[in-house]
C-alpha cells in the first residue's frame, strides 16, 4: 500500500517546479522527463555518456489506457510509447522512442 496520497505524488511531479507537462491523448500531464542519457564511469577519472531509453515518469492514475504505441508530446516532440514500467506504488515509468 502507497504511502503518500495522490496529491503529494502530484507535488514530486509539478512543473513549475522540475516536472514537464506531456500531453497523453487530449489530456496534459505533469511528469518528470529524463533525456535518456546518464554519465558512466569508464575508470582513471575518464567518463562519458551512454545513451539509455527516454523515459516519462508520472502517476499512474493519469495515464490508465496508456499502451505500447501510444503517442505523448512533450515540448513538441511526438514519443510513442515502447514500455510500460509501474512501481506498484501509483506511479509508472513510459520507456520512449522518438521512432513514431
Amino acid at each position: 500500500m502507497p504511502v503518500e496520497s495522490e496529491a503529494d505524488r502530484l507535488a514530486f511531479l509539478d512543473s513549475d517546479e522540475f516536472g514537464v507537462q506531456a500531453t497523453f491523448g487530449t489530456v496534459t500531464v505533469e511528469g518528470i522527463f529524463l533525456d535518456g542519457f546518464e554519465p558512466v564511469d569508464l575508470g582513471g577519472g575518464s567518463a562519458a555518456a551512454e545513451s539509455v531509453d527516454p523515459v516519462f515518469v508520472c502517476r499512474a492514475s493519469d495515464v490508465p489506457s496508456v499502451a505500447h504505441e501510444s503517442t505523448l508530446t512533450i515540448s513538441s516532440v511526438t514519443w510513442t510509447v515502447r514500455g510500460i514500467e509501474p512501481d506498484g506504488e501509483g506511479m509508472v515509468r513510459l520507456r520512449l522512442s522518438d521512432e513514431v
